[in-house]
């Protein structure tokens, strides 16, 4: 089981708004995109477009009333701006601050893809529990941060089972056994099991998004950068704790 401390944990806020930011791009104003609707739906409300991967709806809730959001308070949004909506909607209600390095931009940047519930969805889904996915709870957390390697580690296969063989450089057969849970307790790397469980889960789950067919080769090749960061984060921390 692993020991976690929060005494190893610090926050990657920072770094994390700056990945999602970076991969959001900027201003853009499709009629086919509900994001773009301050109604979330195509044709309902005002089309007004997205900024920085705020969406018209996510706008109209920060403000409170969709009629203050126009065109130009969208492009208007500015990085001070979005730090601010990201934190406060995703960042603090996914209890980031206090996750795994690594695990946290994990849930960040996924969450600010598809919501709160969704990235909670996710999380709870590699642990095979039925906690309330509504809100992070206590009870989730602790999942996190005590189930046993072994159960997350069944949670992984395919490509990513692949990538964390090779990145352990142990044989690569797609099955996470003794073998690799022996390199990941040599390198103290537990959070790499959960990072990786997490990316097979939001894998699985764009998979079944509605937009997945236009829009799955991004999404996916985003979750490769965010699992690729995020395993740096992890090692830098566990190198830092030793």
């Amino acid at each position: 089981m692993r020991a976690r401390s929060f005494a190893l944990m610090h926050s990657d806020l920072l770094p994390s708004l700056d990945f999602t930011e970076n991969r959001e791009g900027l201003y853009s104003c499709r009629r086919n995109d509900p994001g773009n609707w301050t109604g979330g739906r195509v044709g309902r409300g005002s089309l007004v477009g997205t900024m920085r991967g705020i969406s018209a709806p996510e706008m109209a809730g920060w403000l409170g009333d969709p009629s203050r959001v126009t065109a130009a308070v969208m492009q208007g949004i500015d990085q001070t701006q979005y730090r601010q909506i990201a934190q406060s909607r995703y960042w603090n209600p996914l209890w980031c601050d206090r996750l795994p390095a690594g695990v946290d931009l994990m849930m960040f940047d996924y969450g600010f893809n598809a919501g709160v519930h969704g990235a909670l969805t996710v999380l709870a889904s590699i642990y095979g529990s039925l906690d309330r996915t509504d809100v992070m709870t206590e009870q989730l957390l602790s999942r996190v941060l005590d189930v046993p390697e072994i159960v997350v580690s069944r949670m992984i296969s395919g490509d990513f089972a692949n990538d964390l063989q090779r990145y352990l450089g142990v044989p690569i057969d797609g099955v996470v056994g003794p073998i690799t849970l022996t390199a990941i307790a040599k390198l103290r790397g537990e959070d790499l099991l959960t990072i990786y469980a997490l990316a097979c889960a939001q894998a699985a789950a764009y998979r079944q998004m509605p937009g997945f067919r236009i829009e799955g080769d991004g999404w996916l090749a985003r979750l490769w950068a965010r699992v690729e960061m995020a395993r740096v984060w992890a090692r830098e921390n566990e190198r830092a704790a030793s």
